[in-house]
């Protein structure tokens, strides 16, 4: 989930169990960029963002064949410490969008795509 300042907050434990009892591995993801688009005036809905860019990250899959009930706290660690390396990897990839108010450089050209 989101937290209100960017940073990673407590994990829970339903994803050990999943991957406990599925035996499936867990891919560590990370998403930065959403905070920016959602960040919207009191009258306007959260649940509609503004057209713009995120960065996605997306680490190696955490193997969980091996996993045993007596150290979900233990995995539970990793998980969160394999993304947190992934969100640290989003937000330096990420590239803060220019202002549009803002004078710019006669150098830059500011364009706004979006799929047809």
């Amino acid at each position: 989930t989101r937290s209100k300042d960017g940073e990673l907050r407590h994990f829970k434990k339903g994803c050990i169990h999943v991957a406990l009892a599925t035996k499936l591995p867990i891919i560590p993801m990370a998403v930065h960029g959403v905070r920016e688009l959602t960040n919207t005036p009191a009258w306007k809905p959260r649940w509609l963002p503004r057209p713009g860019t995120v960065q996605i990250a997306v680490g190696e899959p955490i193997p969980t064949d091996t996993w045993t009930n007596g150290t979900i706290d233990e995995h539970l660690a990793q998980v969160k410490d394999a993304v947190a390396v992934q969100l640290a990897r989003a937000r330096a990839a990420f590239v803060h969008p220019v202002k549009k108010n803002r004078p710019m450089p006669s150098h830059i050209m500011e364009t706004e795509t979006r799929p047809e």
